[in-house]
């Protein structure tokens, strides 16, 4: 390629030029590679055809004379090839909620063994039992589901953060909400129950003991006795702050950001 002199005009001109088609390869979508593969292929063959006119230092006359030959910017872009679009990431789900999914039902599992235990007969003059498998996997699985309501729930709410943080990438937001509220809502609904406890047993108590004696002992045992009105009152009252709660937290997640 033969050099020319750089006259500031003449340069600001063909930099003019070169940019339109850029602009023009970068709106249909073309690597920047191979733009500027093309603006050097165009810049080379304006200057051959500026050295060619001889007479000198190009001018500005000679540099619009050359661009008059050359097809414009836009046509560049007709036959250019768009650069292929990213594939398109799946949603995936969350597994940070399907961990805490998987591992609330542990603590349930304790729940039933501590109920259902059954007592290891020693008899007299026998060794007691000693160390096993099953009592270390019995030991493991107790750890595990003392830990579950902590783990859990600490679990469900970092699921949220990071599902909502993620750009549609994750999946799973009622799953994680379940994880963060299961443990907190079970505490919720036995504390419901203890209050409709106390609330039955000071009505019982009001009659023999008076309002203010009935408050200082309440009949407990009587109350037990009406088990079936203890039940429905704290199910009813339980079903009810569960679902105003989880449906105010819902609305929390499911509200655009900023609100």
């Amino acid at each position: 390629m033969a050099q020319t002199a750089r006259d500031p005009d003449v340069e600001r001109r063909i930099n003019e030029h070169l940019e339109a088609i850029d602009r023009a390869l970068a709106a249909k979508g073309v690597l920047l590679t191979e733009r500027r593969s093309v603006t050097g292929d165009v810049e080379a063959q304006i200057r051959d055809m500026l050295a060619e006119r001889g007479g000198g230092a190009p001018t500005a006359q000679d540099v619009e004379a050359v661009l008059g030959r050359l097809d414009p910017p836009e046509s560049y872009a007709e036959g250019a090839e768009e650069a292929p679009a990213p594939p398109a990431e799946r949603p995936r789900l969350c597994r940070m909620a399907v961990l805490g999914a998987a591992w609330a039902p542990v603590f349930l599992v304790l729940c039933v063994g501590m109920l259902g235990v059954a007592r290891v007969a020693v008899h007299q003059g026998s060794p007691p039992p000693g160390r096993t498998a099953g009592k270390l996997a019995l030991w493991v699985l107790l750890l595990l589901g003392m830990a579950a309501p902590f783990g859990t729930s600490i679990l469900g709410w970092m699921a949220v953060g990071r599902i909502r943080r993620s750009g549609g990438r994750l999946y799973g937001i009622g799953l994680a909400l379940f994880d963060g509220m299961f443990f907190p809502l079970l505490v919720l609904d036995v504390l419901l129950y203890v209050f409709w406890r106390v609330v039955v047993a000071i009505a019982i108590s009001i009659g023999p003991l008076g309002f203010w004696a009935a408050l200082g002992r309440p009949t407990y045992s009587l109350a037990d006795r009406n088990w079936l009105l203890l039940f429905v009152l704290a199910v009813v009252t339980s079903l009810l702050v569960d679902w105003l709660i989880v449906r105010w937290a819902w609305r929390r997640l499911r509200a655009p950001a900023g609100r």
